[in-house]
């Protein structure tokens, strides 16, 4: 805690316009002075230190937004401002009162709009306004919703304008956005400016996500006791991956992308590595059109084919209720007052931001003569618009909806640019006022729950109107805590307790995320193997060798790149190492190089941020921005080679050590470990298939210059383990019973296999998994007795020649007798350990119809039990 008796004006040029930081005299808001004077005690030099550490901190855990630009997607960096927006809690309660009664309204609504129509009917909404809106589904009249609450979780953007009082700008009740963002906010701030949270009392945020759990498990099926919660992801760059693992882990569901979810016999189910599991609560984050291309007709999206027939048996509840999107049109804002008065009879609390729809004559020819001062939005999102209209809006530029007014004007709506009020931003040593705009959160149920807080959005660019997309600057949100201690926030549950248990029971493991796992650990293993084989072989200096010696370490180097997918490059020797050497280190659009391994690496973490820890991810996405810098760099040199070598080698183990340390070692963390023991298994395989048959042509070389055998043991990172385990130089024959079949050295293929087979028969003992696993590690033990069985005695009879001296040509039928031997010895190894991946991928990840129709009834039978 700082404690300099000294204090800094570092707002003496601030010059607020509008700030709700300040009183009209010019004063501090009593709520903000104390920020102020911790903010004050610290230098300039350490604020920029403290906005650096905000930034840093984010990078690091791979904090982004997601931007959608075209068809593609960007990411936007995490921009959280350390001075943090404050709110009385006196204005909080009317917040909090006016989001709970919008809910209530936007439940009836919906269940309204997909049951008996009465608000259009009696009038009081136009009918061509609702029904010709692209997120309202015909397809869903008279489904069943869920329970009460069609919309279980909601979020409303709010503005204050300058007379103090609040107004909604938009409704999110289909698929809300920014819930982690605003969580994450909080424990960074936390975290990097703690001494601005010792001078204020302020309400926590953290039991967010464990109370949207136990609202989603209460909304499972009657008939179930113990209910499956997924979050179902469009999983592609498009949506917050980032915010979709985040709230997964937080709410102890499992993250789903519709391929990971398949209908049978009326009911839905995951795709896991013990087989087919029944879901019964599905969290949806993709929109309603993208969920099942049967009942919408869209052969061309994903989806789960047969979900709304599941909804409408009542099998499977969806929250946010399918067709919810309704409640977030933008041209019925106008309206909020009405549907409130309709639904509750009551009179709104928060007022609505003025809005202008396309679809009225009159209302259209005010936004054309008023371009200028209005901000023109679609009435629904851009992906809902797209699929209802292909071609419109590829981007989703302002110009691009100015030209839909013109040509769809009922797609339309406009809103008159706000002078929303300011607080300020620490931008370039400064303090300076930028506008705010608040996205509040609403938990939506028998005992509604909002965010004390929520997600400020702040401009960066001076006098801004608006802020249309996600990637601006954030504030940590602050409801300030009552002083009154009688008072209570009227909608926080008091009888239940925030310690009700959230999963009972252990989560399956899905398919994808057991796939993506096991080839993250086979990704960082290739790119370990490939880095430590090429260092080897820069030590032996090539570019010095003789030629004989050249000869020698030749088919070394034709091994080496075999096992490393270069098979263009398998044929010569290399003329110029450096350049091959960097090539192989940083060559991003060679598939084989260590960087192209490390990115595909990084992209399976991606895939399963939920899964992995923050500190595992880190470790990943570390050691990719090194290997992405040296390659922006100019030419490595072979010291430099030596150096990325070095790092990756380094940086692997670390990246597996953090995964042992943080991760449970449950069945995912297996399939990391399976993917990398496999593939060390396949490696030396392959590498041995190439080196052995021309070692054991030159068996008589080796028993004066075993060089040539030292090196294959240095490549294989087995020459400790040979030298602690024969105290001898080496021979070809203990050389390959090391490799083959020691139980302890770590790249030997049998260790390797052995190792797998104990992960296998850890995952036969979780509940569902005994089946596949058991049948996984027969095979495993197939192929180590057929290892532990190779005759070495007769493959390898040239031992006795050091005793027994023959004429050389006499040896030429012996060594070509054992040649042949080795090749076929290491060409059936390499076959059996590849099938082995095969048979992993038949019994865990893509499963087969035939397993699948074995295990459905015994799934059924037990899940209704």
């Amino acid at each position: 805690m700082l404690a300099f008796a000294r204090r800094y004006d570092h707002f003496r040029q601030y010059v607020p316009e509008r700030d709700e930081t300040r009183q009209l005299s010019g004063q501090w808001q009593p709520e903000v002075a104390g920020c102020v004077s911790a903010l004050s005690r610290m230098t300039l030099a350490d604020l920029r230190t403290r906005q650096d550490r905000l930034g840093r901190a984010s990078r690091e855990l791979g904090l982004h937004f997601a931007v959608e630009e075209g068809q593609h997607a960007s990411s936007a960096e995490w921009q959280l401002d350390l001075f943090p927006r404050l709110i009385r809690q006196d204005e909080w309660r009317v917040i909090e009162k006016g989001l709970v009664q919008r809910a209530r309204a936007m439940n009836a609504f919906v269940k309204d709009i997909y049951g008996e129509q009465r608000i259009l009917k009696d009038g009081v909404l136009p009918v061509k306004t609702v029904l010709g809106d692209p997120a309202f589904h015909r397809e869903l009249m008279g489904i069943t919703l869920p329970q009460e609450y069609p919309i279980t979780l909601g979020a409303v953007d709010l503005i204050k304008t300058g007379d103090g009082s609040w107004k909604v700008l938009e409704n999110h009740f289909a698929t809300p956005f920014g819930i982690a963002y605003a969580l994450q906010n909080r424990r960074l701030l936390g975290q990097v400016v703690p001494e601005l949270f010792e001078s204020q009392s302020v309400l926590p945020v953290a039991s967010f996500t464990a109370r949207l759990a136990e609202v989603l498990r209460a909304a499972a099926p009657m008939d179930v006791d113990r209910p499956l919660t997924v979050l179902l992801t469009r999983g592609d760059n498009r949506q917050a991956l980032f915010e979709e693992g985040f709230l997964a882990r937080r709410m102890g569901a499992m993250l789903a992308q519709p391929a990971d979810l398949l209908v049978r016999q009326g009911y839905v189910f995951l795709r896991t590595i013990q087989g087919l599991e029944r879901v019964d609560v599905i969290y949806r984050r993709i929109e309603t059109s993208s969920s099942d291309p049967v009942a919408f007709g869209n052969s061309l999206v994903q989806g789960v084919p047969g979900l709304v027939h599941c909804v409408r048996k009542g099998t499977v509840v969806v929250l946010n209720a399918l067709g919810s999107g309704v409640a977030d049109n933008r041209a019925i804002l106008r309206h909020s007052d009405e549907i409130i008065r309709y639904y509750l009879r009551e009179k709104a609390v928060l007022g609505t931001v003025p809005t202008f729809n396309g679809d009225d004559t009159g209302q259209l020819e005010w936004i054309r003569k008023h371009l200028e001062k209005v901000v023109l939005k679609p009435i629904c999102d851009l992906v809902t618009v797209r699929k209802a209209y292909p071609g419109l809006l590829p981007t989703g530029s302002p110009a691009e909806i100015e030209n839909l007014l013109r040509t769809h004007p009922h797609l339309v709506v406009g809103q008159p640019y706000l002078s929303p009020s300011k607080a300020p931003r620490f931008i370039d040593g400064v303090f300076q006022p930028r506008s705010v705009f608040l996205r509040a959160f609403i938990i939506h149920g028998s005992k509604p729950y909002v965010m004390p807080g929520g997600l400020t959005r702040q401009s960066i660019i001076p006098n801004q109107a608006r802020i249309t997309i996600m990637a601006e600057g954030m504030k940590d949100t602050w409801v300030l805590a009552s002083t009154d201690a009688t008072e209570e926030t009227p909608t926080t549950p008091t009888t239940e307790p925030l310690e009700a248990v959230l999963a009972p029971g252990a989560l399956p493991l899905s398919s994808r995320v057991a796939e993506n796992l096991y080839w993250l650990g086979r990704y960082l293993e290739r790119a370990e193997n490939t880095a430590h084989r090429i260092t080897v072989m820069e030590s032996v200096r090539w570019d010095e060798l003789t030629g004989s010696d050249r000869k020698l370490h030749g088919p070394l180097w034709r091994a080496m790149v075999a096992t490393m997918g270069l098979s263009g490059k398998t044929a010569v020797t290399p003329r110029n190492w450096a350049k091959m050497t960097s090539g192989i280190f940083l060559n991003a659009s060679d598939s084989a190089s260590v960087l192209s391994c490390m990115n595909a690496a990084q992209w399976n973490a991606n895939a399963v941020r939920d899964a992995i820890t923050p500190e595992a991810w880190q470790s990943v996405n570390g050691l990719c921005e090194q290997l992405r810098n040296f390659a922006r760099s100019t030419e490595p040199t072979q010291t430099s080679h030596r150096e990325i070598g070095a790092i990756v080698v380094g940086g692997v183990a670390q990246i597996f050590g953090t995964f042992e340390r943080t991760l449970l070692h449950d069945e995912g963390w297996r399939f990391l470990k399976i993917g990398q023991l496999l593939e060390r298994a396949v490696a030396t395989t392959s590498f041995l298939q190439t080196a052995l048959p021309k070692a054991a042509s030159d068996q008589l070389r080796h028993l004066t210059d075993d060089s040539g055998l030292v090196v294959i043991l240095r490549i294989l990172g087995s020459l400790d383990a040979y030298l602690r385990e024969y105290r001898a130089r080496p021979y070809l024959d203990r050389l390959a019973r090391l490799l083959w079949q020691s139980p302890n050295a770590p790249s030997a293929v049998l260790c390797c296999l052995r190792e797998i087979c104990e992960h296998t028969r850890q995952i036969a003992k979780t509940e569902g998994a005994a089946l596949p696993a058991q049948r996984f590690a027969e095979q495993i033990d197939v192929v180590c007795a057929s290892i532990e069985a190779i005759p070495l005695v007769d493959i390898f009879p040239l031992r006795a020649l050091e005793i027994n001296p023959r004429e050389e040509g006499a040896a030429k039928p012996v060594l070509e007798a054992s040649r042949r031997a080795v090749q076929a010895e290491t060409t059936r190894q390499l076959r059996a350990v590849e099938q082995l991946h095969t048979l992993l991928e038949d019994l865990f990840f893509s499963h087969q119809e035939s397993v699948q129709a074995k295990q459905l009834d015994f799934t059924l039978k037990l899940r209704s039990r």
